[in-house]
């Protein structure tokens, strides 16, 4: 790919660096302090939070009008999915949940995942995390060169990453919604263990919607943290029908605010 579409899946970031700590004399056991997974941070650095819609100036480049901008600016991410989706998809999501806005690149995306722990003497943890994104473009001809990046990228995705393995194991075209849609999943395995991310991206006139959802259960340690070493990743036919309804939320978002209509 010649540019990056969209920010970088977290299964696909590399974790930020670590302090060398000094050496200590060693000490009874204690349970571990809580640590994200670098799997499950936000893929960016500076974050601008969202309130309410995100517009920018968007001019058509064509005089044909079907070419020209539908929309000019975006509702927010984070209220584009229902509280009940969520509480299905991602029980106890931690709050709030990581937004941010890009308007150099028209680009805003709303995350949220659940906690990596549970009560001590627990048997198994549940790991899930939903993404939401849109991208707006100047006409629909370059929503449709960053779809069919987008495209190509995930057809193209498997190989090795400085974490580990990534295999894209099932990218599907889609009909029935946007212009043009794919679904695609992949499973990340690396040291910190395995987890498996299904996506789909919808072009719908000159927006790009992508949405993810990301997971794997994992036996939980005496401490009730996760054993990174016996997870399973989320897998694709468990995970299709939630980025279906996913995706159908946010395009109905976005096809129902009316004030992110460009003006004709």
């Amino acid at each position: 790919m010649s540019r990056p579409t969209f920010l970088p899946p977290d299964d696909e970031t590399p974790p930020p660096s670590e302090p060398s700590e000094p050496t200590v004399e060693a000490e009874p056991e204690k349970a571990p302090r809580s640590r994200r997974n670098p799997w499950w941070l936000a893929g960016a650095a500076a974050l601008v939070a969202i309130v309410g819609g995100v517009t920018w100036a968007i001019v058509g480049s064509s005089d044909d009008k079907k070419d020209k901008a539908t929309y000019a600016s975006s509702p927010s991410m984070c209220n584009a999915v229902s509280q009940a989706t969520l509480d299905r998809l991602v029980p106890k999501a931690e709050q709030p949940p990581t937004s941010g806005a890009y308007p150099s690149q028209r680009y805003t995306y709303c995350d949220w995942r659940s906690a990596a722990s549970a009560q001590p003497g627990a048997k198994r943890i549940v790991e899930r995390g939903v993404m939401v994104a849109v991208r707006l473009h100047t006409d629909d001809d370059a929503a449709k060169a960053d779809f069919d990046a987008a495209w190509q990228g995930a057809l193209h995705s498997s190989g090795t990453t400085s974490l580990g393995t990534l295999r894209s194991d099932n990218t599907t075209r889609l009909g029935g919604i946007g212009d043009q849609a794919f679904f695609t999943h992949r499973t990340a395995v690396s040291g910190l263990g395995k987890l498996g991310t299904a996506e789909e991206t919808v072009r719908i006139h000159n927006a790009v919607v992508i949405v993810s959802y990301r997971g794997r259960d994992s036996t939980a340690d005496r401490f009730g943290w996760a054993d990174q070493k016996t997870s399973t990743p989320l897998d694709a036919a468990t995970a299709r029908p939630s980025t279906d309804a996913l995706a159908h939320e946010v395009v109905t978002a976005l096809t129902a605010c009316a004030p992110c209509k460009a003006r004709s």
